[in-house]
């Protein structure tokens, strides 16, 4: 015997998790602004940590400077364009990256970086320009050495930093360039 009343349409809720799963993956792929933030940070992390080892890959654990957030899609790209250099961290309080130094006298030294990592702040990419200065602080053992960066575009989301007045720890050599790309 057939009940009265309307059937239930098959695949009605599997359009409606595919047009959902549509939208959020369509929102995924950065925006070109996005990806060019993205290749710049990107040519910055990898110049501040300069050449390791192979058989070494540092903790990198990146904060946005000056109250500025990183977008999800810019994290997602910084991470992937530098997976065989580094693992990268994005956090949001510098007190993620810190531990106590159990070596100093009464635990009063100042913190180190967990990991035996690399702490950085990094403020904003200005939107416009194929010539862009990007602020950085690298956590140096109690306190921040701080540069400003002039990273330069050579075309095809190709940037590379040019050597500033002073030049972190970690670089070989100030001479030379870091190039990253999307």
């Amino acid at each position: 015997m057939r009940r009265a009343g309307p059937r239930p349409r098959a695949g009605r809720g599997a359009s409606v998790v595919a047009l959902v799963i549509l939208v959020a993956c369509g929102s995924a792929s950065p925006s070109s602004g996005q990806a060019r933030a993205a290749a710049v940070y990107s040519a910055v992390i990898e110049w501040v940590v300069g050449p390791v080892a192979p058989d070494e890959t540092p903790t990198v654990y990146v904060l946005p400077r000056d109250g500025h957030q990183l977008s999800l899609e810019v994290q997602t790209e910084v991470i992937n364009a530098l997976a065989p250099l580094a693992k990268l961290r994005f956090i949001d309080e510098q007190d993620e990256a810190l531990v106590d130094d159990d070596e100093a006298p009464d635990g009063a030294g100042p913190p180190l970086v967990r990991d035996e990592g690399i702490l950085l702040r990094l403020g904003p990419v200005p939107e416009r320009g194929n010539r862009v200065r990007v602020d950085v602080d690298r956590y140096v053992r109690g306190g921040f050495e701080s540069w400003t960066l002039d990273v330069a575009s050579s075309g095809d989301d190709l940037w590379s930093v040019e050597t500033p007045a002073s030049t972190p720890p970690t670089s070989a050599d100030p001479s030379s360039t870091s190039t990253s790309s999307t």
